[in-house]
This record gives C-alpha cells, sequence and structure tokens, in this order.
C-alpha cells in the first residue's frame, strides 16, 4: 500500500513524505537473510521511512514524528498498526490522535481499494489487477474532542472512502 500512496501524492509533496515503518519489519529478530535485510534497507531509504515502535511505547515515536512534522514533512501513518490480512478494516490505535493532538497537523484519510489482492502479505511479486487510492478531507484534532473521538472520526472517514468504492 505504501507505494500505491506515495505515487498517488503529488511529486512535490512525496518528495517531502516519510513513512512511519513498525521497528519489528526492520529489525533482525527474525533471522531474516542478508538478502531480505538489503532490500528493506533500500525500501526504507526510497521511502524515507523511519521505525515506529509498535510493542513498547510510542512516545519515542511520537516525538520522531512532531520532529519531522515540525520540519515541514508529511508522514504516512498506518493507523490500525498492522495490515489487514482480510481487507477488513481493523480498529484505530491512539498513535493517530496523539500525533494530530501534538502536532496540530490535519489528518487525511486514506483508503487502498486493491492493494490486498494485488500484492497479498509476504509476497512480492504483483497479481494482475485496479488498486484504487482515495483522499479526504483533513481532519484537525478539535480542542474539546477525546482522543477516542479524534480516532473514531477518522476511522469513520476511512470507512466512507472504503464504502464509496
Amino acid at each position: 500500500d505504501t507505494h500505491v500512496i506515495l505515487d498517488s501524492i503529488p511529486k512535490h509533496i512525496r518528495k517531502r513524505t516519510a513513512v512511519a515503518a513498525a521497528f519489528d519489519h526492520f529489525a533482525d529478530a527474525d533471522g531474516s537473510s542478508k538478502k531480505k535485510r538489503v532490500i528493506q534497507f533500500l525500501v526504507a531509504s526510497i521511502w524515507h521511512a523511519f521505525g515506529i515502535e509498535r510493542i513498547h511505547s510510542p512516545l519515542s515515536s511520537i516525538r520522531t514524528m512532531q520532529h519531522l512534522l515540525g520540519l515541514g514533512w508529511s508522514i504516512v501513518i498506518y493507523p490500525e498498526g498492522t495490515r489487514s490480512r482480510t481487507g477488513e478494516i481493523q480498529e484505530f490505535k491512539a498513535g493517530i490522535a496523539l500525533v494530530a493532538k501534538k502536532s496540530g497537523c490535519g489528518i487525511i484519510p486514506v483508503y487502498v481499494h486493491g492493494g490486498l489482492h494485488v500484492l497479498p502479505e509476504a509476497t512480492y511479486i504483483p497479481n494482475p489487477g485496479k488498486i484504487t487510492v482515495s483522499f479526504g478531507k483533513a481532519l484537525h484534532f478539535k480542542d474539546n474532542e477525546s482522543n477516542a473521538e479524534f480516532i473514531a472520526r477518522v476511522e469513520s472517514a476511512v470507512r466512507t472512502l472504503a464504502s464509496n468504492q
């Protein structure tokens, strides 16, 4: 999904867009082969990817995102915390609200339709098919809004984009 999302963003924005990627995708804890680690490094470099902690405390990851946003970068964040194995939208995590609240930046909902069919998890060769990327309007954290309310609003916007496919 990352590649098609980035490819859908205008080049002048894409050049200053970073991708939040789980540390465990880039760690060698699973005994990854040297070839896999090289591919991971190259992909991370091309996408301006940075590691986020999704198992332990995410506070350092939130600070990294705030820093990048403060420097004028855009960030691609996956609010579910992992890739769906079924294509169903999963529960959104709190990180999306923390980033929006602490940075003051808007969150643009995005839905990728067809990605699971074209490139299923753990595959590197895509299947033939069509992928559509839909973008919603930026959502900002409201002064009197709770984290849960903001997360529900973002999730609802993504579900609306999905239902319009």
